[in-house]
């Protein structure tokens, strides 16, 4: 166990400010295109659950890794790569295409201010949505 709960997740909380500032909220993706998404990988996902399985720890090293850079910052001297456990054929559909669709939806919005949170993972490393934003 990571010791992680739900209720503390950034996810949750931004929603929560944004509802209690009574602040419109625009999904990049909800939990229907998540499903979709899900559905259309090949073997119904087995690759994705056993990458899951067979990289358990080293994931959770990343996830330490990722939440340290959240409380301290990213390293100073740019090295945000984190090693991928995902194939490649798994890394251009949960990060590479998504984090193309994103780009493309944030583009049309109109001009203004906006807070944008998405997973940790689609903002390191080859593609990452802050680059494809430049």
């Amino acid at each position: 166990r990571l010791g992680l709960r739900g209720d503390y997740g950034i996810d949750y909380q931004l929603l929560n400010a944004a509802r209690a500032r009574n602040l419109s909220v625009i999904e990049l993706e909800g939990t229907d295109s998540q499903i979709a998404l899900l559905r259309q990988l090949p073997d119904d996902g087995l690759m994705l659950l056993d990458d899951t399985l067979t990289h358990w720890h080293t994931n959770a090293r990343l996830l330490q890794t990722m939440i340290g850079w959240w409380l301290d910052a990213p390293p100073a001297d740019g090295k945000l790569a984190l090693p991928s456990t995902f194939s490649e054929s798994l890394y251009d559909v949960l990060m590479n295409a998504r984090n193309q669709a994103w780009r493309e939806i944030l583009y049309a919005l109109p001009a203004g201010r906006y807070v944008v949170a998405v997973g940790a993972l689609h903002l390191y490393g080859e593609g990452n949505l802050p680059s494809l934003l430049k």
